[in-house]
């Protein structure tokens, strides 16, 4: 029996929906796979459709227990959507899955287009249909899969071995460091009055001659209240008016309290007081005035997004998905062209 499997958190919510009807038509069209996940009950709600012995569900846990998990599968998937925030992720689960001699099959873009070498180490897919064309191959030749899955491994635990390339990483610090004229001094001391004024940090802790930095109550705020959007809105709320309280410099909470706040655009326009640039803001503003017909408003918000960073092209896009909801066809049709030559070449067309 073949066990194809994903874990991860309600964050890939929307990338497990674009592949999870396909998904099922396959699984059900085989007598030989088995679907297994660990995920929170609204990914799982997504195989409904799958019965009982054809899927199992494993409870999240500790990173412990997610490893146990990915070692028990012959293939792993990682759906990610083409969208700007995805491309700064690392590409950790082609790591973990290849670490554990499982065969990784992700997406086409992000961090997954530099380092898996499709056919080799992994495999690419920029469709459902290459999704399940890779999946129908594999399961149909287990010879295929025994191969990647041994070459996926060897590259890890020759390439990204911590034990082995550590070395780069100081190498790296040491060359930045020049860079920016650092010179400790004869006698080190600069180093230690700076290590001494970290030390001063809330959150620091000390042991010996390490310091470890853990969050702040800031942070802590910050990211729980982000986390509480989906879960509970009046947490989140007190959770970010809290961390303005703390700090009201910070254009943060503004941003992100803009969701649950009694007044979005207000909440918004304080994020742009304290962080003018902020490209997310903007857009934000933008898409809220969209959702109350206020048009001159919203371009207005997308412009100056586009003119912050003119080759993001997330504004246009969001520019010209609303000219066409307007009626403006045209110029909508122009600026989704301009926004997708905006687009690398090698996520547009990775497998040229």
């Amino acid at each position: 029996m073949l066990t194809v499997g994903w874990g991860g958190s309600l964050g890939h919510l929307q990338d497990m929906e674009r592949i999870s009807g396909p998904l099922i038509d396959w699984i059900m069209s085989r007598k030989d796979v088995r679907l297994h996940l660990m995920c929170a009950d609204s990914i799982r709600a997504l195989f409904d459709k799958l019965p009982p012995d054809r899927i199992t569900r494993f409870e999240t846990g500790s990173l412990q227990d997610y490893y146990k998990f990915v070692s028990q599968l012959d293939i792993g998937l990682a759906p990610l959507e083409d969208i700007a925030f995805n491309r700064s992720r690392s590409d950790v689960k082609f790591l973990e899955y290849a670490a554990h001699a499982v065969v990784p099959v992700v997406q086409a873009s992000g961090p997954y287009l530099e380092w898996v070498q499709h056919g080799r180490t992994g495999f690419l897919f920029r469709s459902t249909e290459d999704l399940i064309s890779i999946l129908d191959k594999l399961a149909s030749d287990v010879s295929i899969i025994n191969r990647v899955a041994t070459e996926a491994r060897g590259y890890v635990l020759r390439e990204r071995n911590q034990l082995e390339r550590g070395q780069d990483r100081v190498e790296f610090y040491r060359r930045l460091l020049a860079g920016k004229g650092w010179n400790p001094g004869p006698d080190g001391s600069s180093v230690e009055r700076t290590f001494n004024r970290l030390c001063s940090w809330e959150g620091a802790r000390r042991t010996g001659r390490n310091l470890s930095l853990s969050p702040t109550r800031y942070e802590l705020l910050v990211t729980g209240g982000l986390l509480a959007l989906e879960l509970d809105k009046s947490k989140a709320k007190r959770m970010f008016q809290e961390a303005i309280q703390i700090d009201p410099t910070l254009y943060m909470p503004y941003l992100l309290g803009s969701f649950v706040a009694d007044d979005t655009v207000g909440s918004l326009k304080k994020a742009l007081e304290k962080k003018g640039d902020s490209i997310a803001s903007w857009l934000c503003l933008g898409s809220y005035y969209c959702s109350k017909g206020m048009s001159p408003e919203a371009v207005d918000c997308f412009n100056t997004a586009a003119e912050i960073f003119p080759e993001y092209e997330q504004p246009y896009i969001e520019c010209a998905n609303h000219l066409n909801t307007i009626g403006m066809k045209q110029e909508g049709t122009d600026l989704l062209k301009k926004a997708i030559n905006l687009i690398p070449e090698a996520i547009r067309n990775p497998q040229a």
